[in-house]
């Protein structure tokens, strides 16, 4: 290492500390009402929701799509195709959360009239939740819901521009 570079990088630190400290100084006092940073953090991750079943419909004859939207009535966060969301079940005294992956698009999610699916197959004897889901869930039941988990969506900044994908446990009813 220079001395010589590393001296010139130390002054260059207090000039910029003494640009910001003017800054501070003659900026107003009025503090800046708009965050949109802020706004963009909170449109992708609003933490838990409220949401309303609107729509049960069979999928095939083992499974049935569940459609939901905000019970405040706002717009329902971004999400990736490939992600999933995860809702609480209140069953007696406990709480149970189980993670289904979204079945509809995410345009299907923005505007007024947005909403969120799930596709949720009848268990083979293994899955008490799938089978509570199926058989108990009715239109106007209200859940509390976590939507935008993981990773498993195409990010071309990150990812190969060719991409081999497979999935298990799930299936496409059309």
């Amino acid at each position: 290492m220079k001395v010589k570079g590393f001296l010139k990088d130390v002054g260059g630190a207090s000039r910029v500390t003494k640009a910001r400290l003017e800054a501070f100084a003659s900026a107003s006092s009025t503090p800046i009402s708009q965050d949109p940073i802020g706004d963009v953090a909170r449109a992708w991750h609003p933490g838990k929701l409220a949401l309303i079943v609107t729509e049960i419909r069979e999928a095939s004859p083992t499974a049935k799509s569940f459609r939901f939207v905000r019970a405040d009535g706002g717009e329902l966060p971004y999400f990736y195709a490939g992600q999933y969301m995860v809702l609480d079940f209140q069953i007696g005294q406990s709480t149970i959360s189980r993670p289904y992956s979204i079945s509809s698009a995410p345009s299907q999610a923005r505007g007024v009239n947005g909403f969120v699916e799930i596709t949720v197959r009848r268990s083979r004897g293994d899955g008490f939740i799938c089978d509570h889901l199926n058989d108990n869930v009715k239109v106007g039941d209200t859940f509390s819901a976590l939507l935008g988990c993981g990773q498993f969506y195409y990010e071309p900044l990150r990812d190969a521009r060719h991409v081999v994908a497979l999935a298990g446990g799930g299936f496409i009813a059309l």
